[in-house]
């Protein structure tokens, strides 16, 4: 007789369609009941904050901004490469080393010195498109050695970009606990630019601001990750990275073009300037005060130097033509104009130093404004850095001799 199916026993359903999603996939259900927790706990703490910000005035809860006094150097221990003019291969590079105090080697030449000197400028006293011998910074500590007997040391404390305001305070940072005879300074064109730009010193340009500050932001947050990636990269592969830094520059037509970094005045391009000179040169002036004061405040001997230039009354078409497309088409200002008051301030610097009796060394009417011993604007060749080197060194070497004294 037939089975009737009703009276059929019901399979048993598998064990896991008897459980719900919950117990089928328990680590996951752990994770989302943390995560909303956590939520909750997130949303609970921001109505607290603004229940309290709603009870006591906000100004008592401003969020903290953490700020530093900008440092403008390599960091120690960077090793980079410039390259010659019309570069087009890995052969015409020229390195360029840091040592452990942020100064551009060859820098402590011996252990212990019966002189020591010490430059402080921008690119023009970097000199990183110069073979590292021929930087007219060691090579005057040289030139003074063969001509006194004497032990030198010559520091090159210069940085691309810096203007005065920064040398001043790698003097107070790191140049006073060297203790040195002379301590030489050059700046005209970096502080012209950051003037006319940015109107003071004390100025919030990203790259040249005198502080750097950090506010709660998302923005601090991704930096301050981003510089721990970097610290962790070059604690364990230094080597790897900057060889692959290399091979992804790659090579153009001419290798220099790929060295160009961000632009430092983005922000204020192609806006037109008012030129109040009276004003540039009295904030110029006012840095190179201090320096002297610094300086004989700490018994070194300051020394000022003007800045040579390529900017002639006919300057050479690739000069004129370049001030034309930097600042007469993008800031209104003309070749002239920037001229005179280039003229204007080493004339500041001339002025200064004759009416505080320090040594001036006057490079601006002692260099050829050529293309033999400038490769642009200011930027000396390795002739350009020799013959500094050769004039330095004749202007300085009375003060090692002892036949001349600075009260």
């Amino acid at each position: 007789m037939p089975s009737d199916s009703r009276f059929q026993p019901v399979p048993a359903k598998e064990e896991s369609e008897r459980k719900n999603w919950f117990e089928r996939h328990p680590k996951k259900a752990l994770s989302f009941i943390l995560l909303g927790l956590l939520l909750i706990l997130l949303i609970s703490l921001l109505a607290a904050e603004k229940l309290v910000e709603a009870m006591v005035s906000p100004q008592v809860f401003r969020p903290r901004v953490k700020r530093f006094i900008r440092l403008r150097e390599y960091p120690p221990f960077h090793i980079g490469f410039a390259y010659t003019p019309g570069a087009q291969s890995l052969g015409d590079r020229i390195i360029h080393r840091i040592d452990e105090d942020g100064f551009i080697i060859p820098s402590k030449v011996h252990e212990e010195a019966e002189v020591t000197l010490v430059f402080l400028g921008g690119s023009t006293t970097e000199c990183f498109q110069v073979k590292e011998t021929l930087r007219f910074p060691y090579l005057v500590g040289r030139l003074l050695e063969e001509k006194t007997g004497l032990k030198v040391n010559s520091f090159n404390g210069a940085m691309a970009g810096n203007n005065s305001l920064h040398s001043l305070n790698i003097l107070l940072n790191k140049v006073i606990p060297l203790n040195p005879r002379l301590v030489v300074m050059m700046h005209n064109i970096n502080d012209l630019v950051i003037l006319l730009y940015e109107k003071t010193y004390w100025n919030r340009n990203r790259f040249k601001s005198p502080i750097v500050a950090f506010p709660p932001t998302l923005e601090t947050v991704g930096k301050y990750l981003q510089e721990s990636g970097q610290i962790f990269r070059d604690l364990l592969f230094p080597a790897l990275y900057a060889q692959f830094k290399e091979w992804r520059k790659g090579f153009s037509r001419n290798v220099r073009d790929k060295e160009v970094g961000p632009d430092e005045f983005a922000a204020v391009r192609d806006r037109p300037v008012q030129i109040d000179q009276d004003r540039l040169e009295r904030e110029f002036r006012g840095n190179l005060e201090t320096f002297i004061g610094i300086c004989q405040a700490r018994q070194f001997t300051p020394v000022l130097m003007t800045q040579p230039s390529r900017l002639k009354e006919n300057p050479d078409p690739e000069i004129l033509q370049h001030v034309k497309r930097q600042m007469e088409a993008r800031q209104g200002i003309s070749y002239r104009q920037f001229r005179e008051l280039f003229d204007g301030f080493n004339q500041v610097i001339r002025e200064t130093a004759a009416r505080r009796g320090v040594p001036l060394i006057d490079l601006a009417r002692q260099v050829p404004g050529e293309k033999t011993y400038m490769e642009d604007v200011v930027h000396l060749t390795e002739e350009g850095s020799v013959l500094v080197a050769r004039l330095v060194s004749q202007s300085l070497l009375p003060y090692l001799e002892g036949k001349t004294t600075i009260n």
